[in-house]
């Protein structure tokens, strides 16, 4: 019975994991980038200056980086 139930329920609870691991990433990834924009600030950089380092840093689109500002 169980072999049947997880034959039927891994490929979902595969796709949620997998959900959840990429939201996860996401999360940790905008943490990081707000951290650096904090030390780029701390460091009295000018905006426009951070936003082109943090484009190149995690490749970034303008309007992505802008976000973040």
């Amino acid at each position: 019975m169980y072999d049947v139930l997880m034959e039927i329920m891994e490929p979902k609870i595969k796709l949620r994991e997998d959900k959840l691991r990429k939201e996860v990433q996401e999360e940790v990834r905008k943490e990081d980038i707000q951290g650096t924009i904090n030390i780029l600030k701390n460091l009295n950089l000018e905006n426009s200056k951070i936003k082109s380092e943090i484009i190149k840093a995690y490749k970034l689109s303008e309007s992505e980086a802008e976000a973040f500002l």
